[in-house]
């Protein structure tokens, strides 16, 4: 049944331009109704439910386990995905004004901040965005601005590129996790209310997940206008990223790839003050750099300007394989910072960096708890291919760092947990740690519970 709602082609395609995938659910009024009620018994006196508005609304599941939902979350994120642990419930009373525009997740900087945290390209992580209700231009609907999750800065002119979910009740948005947006100004008289959940995937692409058509080709350069419906497309028109996480999402490796500029063309762009024009080159870099080649970002990703460093980290995301030695030599570096950096990279390629397992295995060990915290988050993307440091995750689970012990629980969840210890450490996490480490401590804990059952 979920296989007749999986996206096709042309869905998923402008899913990786726009950021997001708008959902016209066809699930049956009466649960939209009871959503409604429950979410506003939660809330009580005022106080936001957070993330248990999903056993205190529990007609959500029947919204989130609905064969249109399932498939389209199966599309982009691969039929194994799972829900975080993180929810949210949003009340926007008549009269409220917009909001800020923002991304989910904590504020960055790439340097002068000893944790080098980035929003990722790759669509690994997406937000659902449900309202129970129908929603007009005039109630606050959330609004999205196309294309946006590839830019670090904050877009130039977002009210005018603005796409406001709005329709019927039920109506959804699948929302790349680094996506700008905001709430919008609610100027009717009446409460609308948003349910916002977080879904990762468990596994990296192996082959396309929605219903892909053989020899299928985009088009990215000449569909960029049509996409948008905007005059303007600039902030839409990065045809190689696009291209890049197409070929990531259906493991095509470099499948359509036009010509580009000169290495030397692309590496002088990489700083450019526009960030279109060095997002682009970033990714032009990333198809055709060889180890040399990513060397030479690597020195970039050291010794740059801010905007070159973070196109060099793109770059080297882009580069696949190609990138693993320069890596390996910044995992021994004596800057924590650039290991950091080495490690968060390793995750971010995926299976393409395989190879440098052991390496990050040590990495838990790091005296730099940032190096551990992206060293867990690798082993996480990995998951079952990286069993063989379980032990060590086990271990994570009592790491100082709180992201740490995060991080470690979410890449054991990814693989078959171990008992023993694990639950030992498991219930010690859920009862006394972090508010984020003891959620997912106590979904790990269910997970647990469910594979002794299945035995």
């Amino acid at each position: 049944m979920t296989a007749n709602y999986r996206l096709n082609d042309e869905e998923i395609a402008a899913f990786i331009a726009r950021g997001y995938h708008i959902l016209h659910s066809d699930i049956d009024a009466d649960v939209h109704r009871a959503v409604r009620e429950q979410t506003r018994a939660a809330f009580g006196e005022g106080e936001n439910p957070g993330n248990t508005v999903y056993e205190q609304a529990p007609a959500v599941q029947q919204v989130l386990a609905h064969p249109q939902v399932v498939g389209a979350l199966s599309s982009i994120l691969g039929p194994d995905y799972y829900m975080e642990c993180h929810r949210h419930a949003h009340r926007t009373k008549p009269g409220q004004q917009a909001g800020g525009f923002h991304q989910d997740g904590t504020l960055r900087a790439l340097k002068g901040w000893t944790r080098p945290w980035r929003y990722w390209h790759r669509p690994r992580k997406v937000l659902l965005i449900y309202f129970p209700q129908a929603v007009p231009d005039n109630m606050g609907p959330t609004t999205v601005v196309p294309g946006s999750q590839y830019y670090r800065q904050r877009p130039e002119d977002m009210e005018a590129l603005e796409c406001r979910v709005t329709g019927g009740e039920g109506i959804m948005a699948i929302v790349n996790f680094a996506c700008w947006h905001r709430a919008g100004a609610n100027t009717s008289d009446r409460e609308r209310i948003m349910l916002k959940f977080l879904f990762d995937r468990r596994s990296e692409p192996q082959a396309p997940s929605w219903d892909a058509v053989d020899r299928y080709d985009p088009g990215f350069d000449a569909k960029a206008q049509e996409w948008s419906g905007l005059d303007d497309g600039r902030l839409l028109c990065l045809p190689r990223a696009w291209q890049a996480m197409w070929n990531w999402l259906g493991n095509r490796g470099e499948e359509c790839v036009a010509s580009v500029s000169s290495t030397d063309e692309l590496m002088a762009a990489l700083g450019s003050a526009e960030e279109a024009v060095a997002l682009e080159a970033a990714y032009g870099l990333g198809r055709q750099v060889d180890e040399a080649g990513a060397s030479a970002l690597l020195h970039r990703l050291r010794d740059g300007e801010e905007m070159e460093r973070e196109m060099a980290a793109l770059a080297l995301s882009a580069a696949g394989s190609a990138a693993v030695p320069a890596l390996r030599q910044a995992l021994s570096d004596d800057d924590a910072w650039l290991r950091a950096m080495a490690v968060d990279l390793v995750g971010d390629l995926g299976r393409e960096s395989l190879a440098l397992l052991p390496e990050i295995g040590e990495a838990l060990d790091d005296e730099d708890a940032w190096v551990r915290h992206n060293a867990a988050q690798a082993l996480e993307i990995w998951g079952e291919e990286a069993e063989r440091e379980q032990l060590r995750l086990v271990h994570a689970l009592d790491d100082s760092e709180p992201f740490v012990r995060f991080n470690a629980l979410g890449a054991l969840m990814n693989m078959r947990l171990p008992a023993g210890r694990c639950t030992e450490l498991l219930q010690k996490v859920s009862a006394q740690d972090a508010a984020q480490a003891q959620w997912r401590a106590a979904d790990a804990l269910r997970r647990l519970d469910h594979q002794r059952l299945s035995y």
